[in-house]
């Protein structure tokens, strides 16, 4: 029985790469698994058992039986608990006063003005607005922020 040398075993399977991608892609279509993934680790199972392969036989055959096996292996593996979600955040009434407001481009303008400082002068340069329209969203998002904040119980 004629066994490949190292060399000769990457030669011979990088002929077949092409037919192996497309099986380890077939393979993990519908699964959270890689093609890449599957197609390497088959590459590193081939080399590993190359004295097991009789030189001129059907390597393409072999190999993909090989793929089949790693993947089993890999379907047979208890996959990681996915982590748990985050615990949640103190309900801010303020926050979801904000995320409220729409168009979201108020509620921009709004933090610009009330958080980050920005004058209404500034903010319509920046923005390439009316003056006085930024003035009237500022005026109806800050009414629409004391009602919400009223209904959350909140009060200035």
């Amino acid at each position: 029985m004629e066994i490949y040398t190292e060399a000769e075993m990457w030669e011979q399977l990088l002929r077949i790469e092409r037919r192996l991608r497309v099986k380890a892609f077939f393979y993990c279509k519908n699964t959270e698994f890689e093609p890449d993934d599957l197609f390497m680790e088959t590459l590193a199972v081939c080399q590993k058992y190359r004295d097991r392969f009789e030189a001129g036989t059907n390597l393409y055959g072999w190999a993909a039986s090989r793929m089949r096996f790693v993947f089993l292996d890999w379907l047979r593996k208890p996959r990681p608990e996915p982590p748990p979600p985050p615990p949640p955040t103190p309900s801010d009434p303020v926050r979801k006063c904000l995320e409220k407001i729409r168009p979201t481009e108020k509620r921009d303008i709004y933090i610009e003005n009330k958080v980050l400082g920005f004058t209404a002068v500034e903010i319509s340069e920046k923005r390439n607005k009316n003056k006085n329209t930024i003035l009237t969203w500022l005026a109806d998002t800050n009414k629409q922020m004391i009602k919400c904040l009223e209904l959350e119980g909140i009060t200035q």
